[in-house]
């Protein structure tokens, strides 16, 4: 995450939190917790604050400008300190994915949980997306989806005539639709007036799904364990759409099948990070580029990318951080 002076705060799986100002890397000790801390998310609000969602500490919010600390765990309102993903919605509102524990929504002052009492079926949470509506879509584990518009719970699953799909990806397109990445069940298409599923049948070349991006002409692609689809959705007619894919894997250049995460840059090529196969991009919706990193085994193993200046593009991965020029 970039602040508004422009200094990069980086997170790491066991190494605690790091700050780049200038041209230095230096850890940054958080007063009371270790500095070995696995964090999983981070993220920067509209007030300059950094949020923190850790294995093993609940969420630390971070004031950049003056390093006051507030901490919301088990102590003072999370059921579970294992906090794995973060979201701000337009409201400024701060919610939490918790691996056990619900949903976490932070308000001002106010901090409410949603649990089992909310009638949540699946309490580990690991992704989110916020709808055209303003409601809040979220995954609920191996017990489907969950969406809250205003005080209201809607649940997609068995017993709602859904399925009870582990979810680990979800999208909001630019015209409202919520896709949803499963763990082998392929992709879900949610939109008022339809449901459509994605999978083999369509194209898609591997039902496990990580990622989702879209580029400035409206098709989505898609990060599976089984390379990279391209997806483009229309209206054929009333209430029914129809799809097409495009696969990019290994027999169109790409070094592995084996695809992390997507990223679309401020040139609106979609950058690709693999799992031990370094990572690349795609322009002009057909060229495969790769571009190699070090040779060791952890850093090519990418899990993130983030462009915060245009010419730059920052890539995390099991080796530690890189940037790209």
């Amino acid at each position: 995450q970039v602040d508004t002076l422009g200094n990069v705060w980086i997170a790491s799986l066991g190494d605690g939190l790091y700050l780049k100002k200038g041209k230095k890397f230096r850890p940054v000790e958080i007063p009371n917790y270790p500095q070995r801390m696995l964090i999983w998310d981070l993220l920067m609000d509209q007030e300059g604050h950094l949020w923190i969602a850790s294995l093993k500490h609940g969420v630390l919010s971070w004031s950049v400008e003056d390093s006051s600390l507030m901490v919301i765990n088990d102590q003072n309102g999370l059921l579970k300190n294992h906090v794995h993903a973060l979201l701000e919605d337009e409201w400024g509102t701060i919610w939490m994915g918790t691996s056990g524990g619900g949903l976490g929504r932070y308000a001002g002052q106010e901090f409410i949980h949603y649990g089992r009492e909310s009638e949540l079926q699946g309490q580990s949470v690991y992704a989110l997306t916020i709808g055209k509506d303003s409601s809040l879509w979220f995954s609920q584990g191996n017990k489907g989806l969950g969406r809250l518009k205003g005080r209201i719970f809607e649940f997609y699953n068995e017993q709602t005539g859904f399925e009870d799909l582990t979810v680990r990806a979800l999208y909001t397109d630019r015209q409202g639709a919520i896709w949803v990445g499963t763990d082998g069940e392929g992709i879900m298409v949610i939109r008022d007036s339809s449901l459509d599923r994605l999978d083999r049948d369509y194209g898609i070349s591997s039902p496990w799904i990580r990622d989702f991006v879209e580029d400035k002409d409206g098709y989505i692609w898609v990060a599976t364990t089984g390379g990279i689809a391209r997806i483009s959705a229309y209206q054929d007619e009333p209430y029914k759409w129809e799809y097409q894919v495009k696969l990019f894997t290994t027999q169109d250049g790409l070094p592995s099948d084996r695809v992390n995460c997507l990223y679309r840059d401020l040139e609106d090529r979609i950058w690709y990070g693999l799992d031990g196969q370094g990572l690349g991009f795609i322009e002009k919706d057909s060229l495969v580029r790769r571009v190699p990193l070090e040779e060791s085994r952890a850093r090519r193993i990418v899990r993130c990318m983030r462009e915060y200046t245009q010419g730059h593009l920052w890539v995390g991965s099991g080796g530690g951080v890189s940037r790209l020029s």
